[in-house]
């Protein structure tokens, strides 16, 4: 009876541990795919960028640094061509905690903006 109570505790402690992991991966990736939305933003700022080019900057610095971006992602870009408005970068997307036994999936929303320059 020892034995099988020792199993189940190591048994629960396992599956909290791998449960704790995989929805940690998820915001891993939401954490860095926002540093990717900050840091375009700010470039699309300085340089005056169009809506299109700002999503294709982030597409593309997401596959090169190897940050998975779902399929469902809908970015979002305000504030181009104003020089006193934010510009403001919003991502909605779903991503999936894979459990093994079952997949949760998450929706997520991060906002990004670059402020104009103070004068």
């Amino acid at each position: 009876m020892q034995a099988i109570k020792k199993y189940l505790k190591f048994g629960l402690l396992g599956a909290i541990l791998v449960a704790g992991v995989q929805f940690s991966l998820v915001y891993i990736n939401r954490m860095q795919l926002k540093n990717i939305m900050d840091a375009e933003a700010l470039d699309g700022r300085r340089a005056g960028s169009a809506p299109a080019e700002i999503e294709k900057a982030i597409r593309n610095r997401a596959r090169n640094t190897g940050v998975g971006i779902p399929g469902d992602v809908t970015f979002k870009v305000t504030g181009t061509g104003s020089k006193t408005a934010n510009l403001e970068v919003h991502a909605t997307y779903t991503d999936t905690v894979d459990l093994f036994i079952r997949k949760i999936p998450m929706p997520m929303q991060i906002h990004s903006e670059a402020a104009p320059p103070a004068f």
